[in-house]
């Protein structure tokens, strides 16, 4: 997979420049969610990406039913080689989280686990690059 994605975006940094490139690489970086989860999960909102250097974070929050339960994907690009996920509450603490040294964390959400809103954190912990671009998307469960 990573292969298919480093071709890809130097195909694109060859032929349409930089700026043009990291655009398709966010919606590259996307796809790699929305083409692994199950049938029959909803998106809740729309899928969030973004660009972080190595040791950086970034936290945002979705509404969510607290009476339903929900899993958290997410992903990044070729040059990421570990990408961390949490849930945390309002004061900056894990609720759950997904620390493996990995590039696709999963966190799944029990019910009422965080209240009316997901507050997720997602944490650059191996980039190659100067920044890499990361992907989150929440889906409700069926």
């Amino acid at each position: 997979m990573k292969l298919g994605i480093a071709l890809l975006a130097s195909a694109l940094v060859a032929g349409g420049g930089v700026a043009f490139a990291q655009q398709d690489l966010h919606e590259v970086v996307k796809s790699i969610i929305t083409d692994t989860v199950p049938a029959g999960e909803k998106l809740v909102g729309a899928l969030e990406s973004g660009e972080l250097e190595e040791g950086d974070s970034y936290i945002f929050s979705v509404r969510i039913n607290p009476e339903k339960e929900y899993a958290v994907y997410s992903s990044c690009d070729f040059d990421c080689h570990d990408l961390d996920l949490a849930i945390i509450d309002e004061d900056g603490d894990d609720i759950d989280f997904d620390y493996e040294d990995d590039d696709v964390p999963i966190v799944m959400v029990e019910r009422g686990e965080s209240g009316n809103e997901l507050n997720i954190r997602i944490d650059m912990e191996g980039c190659d690059a100067d920044i890499c671009v990361w992907a989150v998307g929440v889906y409700e469960q069926k």
